[in-house]
């Protein structure tokens, strides 16, 4: 597990991860791609992104996954 991530000051994070379960399943998201381009990967440019949808993705970057669900809490998370 990276457990580094989101320690960087350009990794914003989206979310928080609830139990055993989350976890297991980020450990099987595919990492190929690595960073930005700025920092020396290959993973999918934002702008083009943006500008040419799931097209681009789907073409470019096969292996990408995909958050397709979540869930929003309300109140005080426990941890």
């Amino acid at each position: 597990r990276d457990i580094g991530l989101g320690t960087s000051p350009w990794e914003v994070p989206f979310g928080t991860l609830v139990g055993a379960e989350s976890f297991e399943a980020m450990d099987h998201w595919y990492t190929g791609y690595g960073d930005m381009s700025a920092f020396g990967g290959n993973a999918p440019d934002q702008n083009r992104m943006y500008q040419h949808g799931l097209e681009y993705l789907e073409k470019g970057f096969p292996e990408i996954d995909y958050i397709t669900s979540c869930n929003i809490a309300y109140g005080e998370l426990v941890e």
